[in-house]
């Protein structure tokens, strides 16, 4: 896939802003306008202002302890949306370790190197690199140094398409791999 496929030329945007306006589906500019109340007293009455401040006064809401602490029980661990499987601070730690080994680095290169420092799903050469474990580094720790194991992808590839879908870029990579093996 190339790179800088969703850039559209200036002519193009005038056109399809042009055929928008034509339509009627976008609404004309607003840019240089003035707010309708800009410079404006007395809009409001004393009533319409008084329930403005009661209104904002009922958004402020104050919890007990007891509350937030219900609050807290029923958002914990995998209610939450934030929650990744009981990833402990330990087991990151463990990961830091494992991949500032001189025999993870020797991998990485190694990896690199079989790639043509090039991306394997955009072609990109030379970029922001990572060497992408194609079966999860944290499922399989006998492939985590393995060479086969490895693919190399730029960074916006790998943040974009391949993070949490890498059971589905499985068969791409292994089909990648083969090909440049025959070559």
């Amino acid at each position: 896939m190339p790179t800088g496929i969703y850039k559209r030329t200036d002519k193009t945007r005038r056109a399809l802003s042009e055929a928008q306006k034509r339509v009627g589906t976008v609404p004309p500019s607003r840019k240089g306008a003035l707010p309708w109340n800009k410079g404006k007293t007395g809009i409001y009455t004393e009533e319409t202002l008084k329930k403005i401040k009661l209104g904002r006064a009922k958004q402020i809401i104050v919890h007990s302890k007891e509350t937030k602490a219900k609050i807290g029980l029923a958002h914990s661990k995998d209610k939450s949306p934030f929650w990744k499987g009981g990833v402990s601070a330990l087991n990151r730690d463990y990961r830091k370790l494992c991949t500032e080994t001189a025999e993870y680095r020797h991998w990485r290169h190694t990896v690199f190197a079989r790639d043509n420092y090039t991306c394997l799903i955009c072609c990109t050469e030379g970029s922001k690199l990572h060497a992408h474990h194609i079966k999860k580094w944290s499922v399989y720790p006998d492939l985590r140094i393995t060479v086969s194991n490895g693919a190399t992808v730029c960074e916006r590839c790998d943040v974009n398409l391949v993070n949490h879908h890498e059971e589905e870029w499985e068969p791409y990579f292994r089909l990648m791999l083969e090909v440049r093996e025959d070559l």
